[in-house]
């Protein structure tokens, strides 16, 4: 039976998986046919896929206990797809009634099947399908979706996955075969996908098995085919981009957190094996525009990626049911051996086509040079001739690009900041300005100017704090949301990776995401991210009122961050953001680096560098026309003194600079711990 990696492997593994040039399976294509004719094969072979997606229902293939009676098309379709060339996955999933346990919705077909007749199934149609060519078999479909699956993730696992792993290799030895591989789970990113994915791998880690290939399902879009960032997950965010802190978590995440990735890559391949847009109505011209367009969409993420290496449609023909518009192409005719009179064909298909005919990374004998292999092999997000560091096909050199900093920030040593919302001691530190509309950032909104939202910020340290010092201009305050959702309204975010070992989306082992805000009561902190054996977070803030804005002085301990004691030296990951409302909600945000807001991700922030000596101020010269005016030398400042020294002033009501005002003209709570 499969079982986990050994230490070993898995350092072996792990090079590999890291190396630039390397991959964890060779790219490709594949088309869901469910049962196809041999005018479809055709279809797929003229398409340049190298692989289709077959249904083994159980329930046509054994409707009865005894020997199964194997559909006379699906042995058809599996000989006719191998002579030409194609390979075939087969999902084996379904329960007849005679094997079903009970059933508790109404439908039979999804059905908890007998102890041990899932397994003598598979065990039989792997041994009559290898004889054929069939190695890669997927262990049910979509699991996590009620009319596939009525059981628990746990009785996937016990009922499905434990015996059909032994199945698989089993019916393989039958056939007189040791290369059969078993896929799953197969699951659609629908609901709360990734607890079921966190089940299900965690169950089989306590049995110590694996499936060979992780397989998944996710028909989620893209900008350009009109999802943004509020409306739900997009195709990437699925893979490894978790979207905000309280969405789902990512396939990667997932993966992660169950111990299955190295070095931040998963242990094993990763197949889409459903992906697809549906036009509607079926040959709709502006349907057919965007259904290419999320065809080339999803080749662009996978060929960013090492470890995803093959993208199955769904699907390849109009089904002419009530999932009708899928397809890219429709039947008119036949089938009949004129193949291509039968159907029309639509725009994805050929866009496809070209695309397979000229991609290096699809061919059967890839070029192996890096900037004509298909793969990012420097890592820095395009690849081959859309990189920069690549002179042409015969260039075996992607990392060649032109020598790109990485933003560090440098934080001086302070001797003790005292949080007065007053920037008085922060004369020296080393400051970073950003102002829209050239900084800024938003999925529906269009940029204001630097009255709209701008800012400076500075770090400072000393031996058990870290200082980030914070003036906004802004010409509108509004944020009345619970402490847990301050980022939707005026606020400040900062995140940090205090290991430095990037990674696409927040680990358990030192990345933190934290956030301030003036909220109708006070100031308010917010922790979403931090290990789980961190401390309570300890961030302390506090507000002060400037002309045209707020002062944020904030002070988080070294031990908040799992530090005992900051020292000279010292280097962590560090980003920030400061979101921006008027009035309806967040429209954007301005940041330094991106890895906050519009997704999670510890590889695209910046260097924070603890050092020393003390920097002289910034230079007089730079223009500071459209930055707010510091509190500790403009007469029109009002500190809001600090709740801890029991010396509460409100905002001033009278203070034309200012758009802030307390609930019923009270006090302002303007520190927080």
């Amino acid at each position: 039976m499969r079982r986990i990696a050994s230490t070993m492997e898995v350092l072996v593994l792990g090079f590999f998986a890291g190396s630039a040039s390397a991959d964890l399976g060779d790219n490709d294509v594949g088309m869901n046919t469910h049962v196809p004719a041999d005018d479809v094969i055709e279809a797929c072979v003229d398409l340049g896929v190298g692989w289709i997606r077959v249904d083994n229902n159980w329930l046509e293939n054994q409707p009865t206990p005894g020997a199964p009676a194997y559909v006379a098309a699906l042995d058809s379709a599996v000989t006719t797809a191998g002579a030409r060339g194609l390979d075939v996955y087969m999902t084996i999933a379904y329960t007849p009634i005679w094997a079903s346990t009970g059933d508790t919705d109404g439908t039979s077909t999804n059905d908890v099947p007998l102890a041990g007749a899932y397994e003598a199934y598979v065990r039989m149609a792997v041994a009559h399908y290898r004889t054929m060519g069939v190695t890669h078999y997927g262990l049910w479909n979509e699991p996590n979706l009620d009319s596939f699956w009525e059981g628990t993730p746990e009785q996937y696992v016990d009922i499905i996955v434990l015996p059909g792993l032994a199945a698989i290799d089993q019916g393989c030895a039958d056939a007189g075969h040791a290369d059969c591989m078993a896929l799953g789970p197969d699951l659609a990113s629908v609901g709360e996908w990734d607890d079921v994915l966190f089940a299900i791998m965690s169950r089989m880690n306590t049995h110590l098995v694996d499936f060979d290939i992780y397989t998944h399902h996710s028909y989620n879009g893209f900008e350009e085919t009109g999802v943004n960032i509020w409306d739900n997950d997009r195709f990437f965010e699925v893979l490894d981009h978790q979207r905000f802190w309280f969405t789902r978590r990512s396939f990667l995440q997932v993966l992660d957190e169950t111990g299955h990735t190295i070095f931040g890559l998963p242990d094993r391949e990763v197949w889409i094996t459903e992906t697809g847009y549906r036009n509607q109505p079926p040959m709709d011209a502006g349907e057919q525009a965007t259904q290419e367009t999320y065809y080339m969409r999803v080749i662009d993420e996978q060929l960013a990626r090492q470890w995803y290496t093959n993208t199955f449609f769904y699907e390849i023909l109009d089904s002419l049911d009530t999932l009708d518009g899928f397809g890219i192409v429709r039947r008119t005719s036949g089938p009949d051996a004129t193949w291509n009179d039968n159907f029309d064909f639509k725009d994805a298909y050929w866009a496809l086509r070209d695309r397979i005919d000229t991609e290096p990374a699809f061919q059967p004998t890839p070029c192996e040079l890096q900037c004509c292999d298909g793969l990012d092999n420097d890592g820095d997000g395009t690849a081959d001739m859309a990189d920069p560091g690549c002179s042409g096909e015969s260039d075996d050199d992607e990392s060649d690009d032109p020598v790109v900093e990485i933003p560090t920030i440098l934080a001086i040593a302070a001797p003790g900041v005292a949080l007065d919302g007053s920037l008085d001691e922060w004369s020296s530190a080393s400051f970073v300005s950003l102002s829209s509309p050239g900084d800024f950032v938003s999925p529906d909104h269009a940029p204001g100017d630097a009255s709209d939202l701008s800012l400076r910020f500075a770090l400072m340290w000393d031996a058990t704090n870290l200082y980030v010092g914070v003036e906004v201009a802004d010409d509108v305050h509004d944020n009345d949301a619970a402490a847990d959702m301050l980022w939707s309204g005026d606020s400040v975010q900062a995140a940090l990776d205090v290991g430095q070992n990037g990674g696409h989306s927040y680990d358990d082992t030192d990345d933190f995401e934290l956030g301030w805000a003036l909220l109708p009561a006070g100031p308010a902190s917010w922790r979403w991210t931090a290990p789980v054996t961190a401390p309570a977070d300890g961030s302390q803030v506090f507000v002060a009122s400037i002309t045209g804005g707020l002062a944020y002085e904030i002070r988080i301990p070294s031990t908040s961050l799992g530090i005992s004691t900051l020292a000279e030296g010292q280097m962590m990951g560090f980003t920030m953001l400061v979101n921006d409302a008027d009035g309806e909600g967040r429209e954007g945000w301005v940041e330094w680096t991106p890895g906050i807001g519009s997704f999670k991700d510890p590889a695209s922030f910046g260097v924070l560098s603890l050092v020393g000596t003390v920097l002289p101020a910034d230079d007089p010269a730079e223009p500071t026309a459209d930055l707010p005016p510091d509190p500790s030398t403009d007469a029109s400042v009002d500190v809001v003194e600090d709740l801890s020294g029991d010396t509460v002033a409100d905002i001033p009501m009278d203070d034309p600079g200012t758009d802030i005002h307390p609930p019923g003209g009270g006090g302002c709570t303007c520190a927080v711990s």
